[in-house]
């Protein structure tokens, strides 16, 4: 019988370790293995251009780009327009104006390539929430 505490210490005491174990170097693991993805933090206004509002034309546009380690926009393109050639110029003016928090892996800020957007251009009164235009 005395046999029996003493296995139960052991394995509480290995569990302890393994516990421990866990606690202490968990975090260097997640430091070094962790990935925060990029978010926009601010941006300028879409215009809708007014040739495209007094013909009420709608349309999309499909950006390409990158975002550098300080936040901003780089090589930027149009991937694909319906209507084409209607909305790319303001689509590529937004896009510049935008800024991000970057994305981060292992603690330290990483350029982000091929990201692509979806601008979207609907009048007022084709949408739930209309924007100020």
């Amino acid at each position: 019988m005395t046999q029996e505490p003493q296995n139960q210490r052991r394995c509480l005491s290995l569990l302890s370790l393994v516990l421990y174990a866990t606690f202490m170097f968990a975090p260097l693991g997640c430091v070094s293995t962790s990935y925060q993805p990029f978010a926009l933090i601010s941006w300028d206004d879409l215009v809708y251009p007014e040739e495209a509002k007094r013909s009420k034309i709608t349309g999309s546009v499909t950006v390409q780009y990158d975002i550098q380690i300080d936040g901003t926009v780089a090589n930027v393109s149009v991937v694909e327009a319906e209507p084409p050639d209607v909305f790319d110029a303001e689509a590529l003016r937004y896009v510049r104006s935008w800024v991000f928090r970057p994305a981060k892996k292992a603690g330290a800020f990483v350029v982000t390539e091929n990201v692509e957007s979806e601008i979207t251009f609907k009048l007022a009164d084709q949408m739930e929430d209309p924007p100020d235009y």
